[in-house]
């Protein structure tokens, strides 16, 4: 009776399955439907995207069940030779995390029954020594920035990255409401959701405090027109653009490349191609100090400096209660 009822009102069959997709392409759809019902963010979603879209433009849309490990050998060794020059190890061993996650998926899900990747073995990437910046060289790279409101929020940012040791994605989105100066700390919204707290240096908190001064105080000289200047309330950004939006990770990088030619003629130009390294090590250095029950640095010079002594690695490395990360 209930079956007749389902076929007459058109309900699904629950005993019913899926065909399974003949393809790569489909088996790669269903996998990023799957990730965006688990709640994966919708960069993480874009990234396996993007990485299984350079499989299937490789294998072609073939069968899954056809792949074997030689295949995807062949792939990760194509990636690694580039289309101009050769990548990194890292970044191969990306690709091959995410096409494990797909795999290992569809075998759960019955689509496969072994996975092609139990063969392929994990990408080995050569780490070259970070190379820490000094007081010096912090200090350098802060007298950089001109003495105009970009410059000094420059500035600002350029202080919370090396004390901190935040990703730019990290601090792109924090708002005022998240930063604590009596406290002398901060909330930040990290990786996987996860919310963190990390402590400001008593030099952060001095140069954090005149930058919010002067958000907060009337249309300074050289400020842009567009900036409002009423008192910013606790969910505005913390950076802003000139347009008064939130500062976003791409205006950084613009940022950094217009301070390397200006470095140029500075003699600092070895200096700001290692300070994405420096910051990395700084991430390290401030773990490091944290999980052994340490206070954290003074400044972001005592972050730096000392940064060395944390090692080099994946920037995982700077949470210490989690394991490399993969998709699943």
């Amino acid at each position: 009776m209930l079956d007749r009822l389902r076929v007459r009102r058109g309900w699904p069959d629950p005993t019913r399955r899926e065909p399974s997709p003949r393809g790569l392409a489909g088996l790669v759809k269903r996998y990023l439907t799957a990730k965006e019902a688990s709640g994966r963010s919708p960069a993480t979603v874009d990234c396996y995207r993007v990485r299984l879209g350079r499989l299937v433009a490789h294998l072609g849309d073939v069968p899954p069940g056809r792949i074997r490990a030689e295949d995807v050998r062949g792939w990760l060794l194509t990636l690694k030779r580039g289309t101009k020059r050769p990548t990194s190890g890292t970044y191969v061993e990306g690709h091959r995390l995410v096409a494990d996650g797909l795999f290992a998926w569809a075998v759960r899900d019955g689509y496969l029954k072994t996975s092609p990747m139990a063969a392929v073995e994990r990408f080995r990437a050569d780490r070259p020594p970070i190379r820490t910046l000094t007081r010096d060289d912090i200090a350098r790279l802060m007298r950089e920035c001109r003495d105009t409101p970009t410059g000094r929020r420059n500035r600002a940012i350029l202080a919370f990255l090396y004390d901190t040791g935040v990703r730019s994605a990290e601090l792109a989105r924090l708002t005022i409401g998240d930063v604590d100066l009596e406290a002398a700390q901060a909330r930040v919204r990290g990786k996987n959701r996860r919310i963190e707290t990390v402590p400001l240096s008593p030099a952060l908190v001095e140069e954090l405090t005149r930058y919010l001064s002067e958000r907060a105080s009337p249309r300074s000289k050289g400020s842009s027109p567009k900036v409002r200047t009423a008192r910013p309330g606790p969910e505005e950004p913390l950076f802003t653009s000139r347009g008064g939006a939130a500062v976003s990770t791409n205006a950084m990088e613009s940022s950094d490349r217009g301070g390397r030619r200006r470095a140029d003629r500075a003699g600092v130009a070895d200096i700001r191609r290692a300070a994405r390294r420096g910051r990395l090590a700084a991430r390290h250095r401030v773990a490091a100090r944290l999980s052994d029950g340490l206070p954290p640095p003074r400044s972001a010079g005592d972050a730096a400096e000392g940064a060395g002594q944390a090692g080099g690695g994946h920037a995982e490395a700077a949470r210490p209660d989690r394991g490399p990360q993969r998709p699943g």
